[in-house]
């Protein structure tokens, strides 16, 4: 048996050991919720700009399919000037859960600033991503708008959506365009509904 000569450090009183371990999970806990949104908890743009692209790269690898749709909430400026912005708050926190609820646990949902969230879908065609796009739109046309505690239904939320598919060599910030693009094309034709990008 072979003894090394390289004297040992202190050792570790219990309390250095709970500490490192407690910095480690905050440590951990700063990286869980950097990159995401403080008002609705899901991914911010920052995260879209570092992940789209990487799963529009692994997309292209295992499937070759996937979309990305823009959720808009409809006349939302009305909602704050009309009910305040605590209940345009509570709004935008509606809609980020009901998309939250809505996709599957592959998919990626991003605040993409003011009222707009973006929501990238591996794995999928444009027919899918339409499907539950729509499955989406009319869940939350069904949601209310409640008054603080009394809980008084005072609006109905609703939202339209642009959807577009990945086409090949096309960088993120185009397919964003695209359905970007389609999703303002829905006040014309009417609000509340599902457009597809071209």
């Amino acid at each position: 048996l072979v003894r090394s000569n390289v004297p040992l450090g202190p050792a570790k009183e219990i309390g250095d050991v709970f500490n490192d371990l407690t910095y480690r999970e905050r440590y951990q806990d700063l990286l869980a919720r950097s990159g995401r949104d403080g008002l609705t908890g899901v991914r911010d743009r920052g995260r879209l700009e570092v992940e789209g692209p990487e799963m529009i790269r692994d997309a292209v690898r295992h499937s070759g399919a996937i979309s990305l749709m823009v959720v808009d909430a409809d006349r939302f400026k009305e909602i704050n000037d009309r009910y305040g912005h605590l209940r345009g708050d509570a709004v935008l926190k509606d809609i980020a859960a009901a998309l939250m609820g809505a996709v599957r646990s592959i998919d990626r949902v991003y605040r993409f600033g003011g009222e707009e969230f973006v929501v990238l879908l591996p794995s999928t065609a444009l027919q899918g991503a339409m499907v539950l796009a729509e499955q989406i739109r009319a869940t939350i046309a069904g949601a209310r708008i409640r008054r603080g505690s009394t809980q008084e239904n005072i609006g109905t939320i609703t939202v339209s959506l642009g959807v577009a598919a990945w086409q090949p060599g096309e960088p993120l910030e185009s397919l964003i365009d695209r359905a970007d693009q389609a999703l303002y094309r829905s006040p014309r034709e009417g609000r509340t509904r599902v457009t597809a990008g071209e």
